[in-house]
């Protein structure tokens, strides 16, 4: 997954790409995606977060996915 400057994302797996749109919350703990024809946006919490790494929970899945510079 790569978030870009611009508030856009891009994600490649299960064979198909996919993109759209992200902010993060004012208060800083929340990451809202929307997909790139969808007008449904999703909301993680952010439970770490650097210049190097990244940290996002699923509250309602309960899973929790780290992300981490190449």
């Amino acid at each position: 997954m790569e978030f870009m400057k611009d508030g856009k994302f891009s994600t490649t797996g299960f064979g198909a790409a996919k993109g759209g749109t992200y902010s993060i919350s004012d208060d800083g703990k929340s990451l809202i995606s929307t997909d790139e024809g969808s007008t449904n946006a999703d909301s993680l919490t952010i439970v770490e977060i650097s210049k190097s790494k990244m940290v996002i929970e699923d509250k309602k899945s309960d899973m929790k996915v780290t992300f981490e510079v190449k």
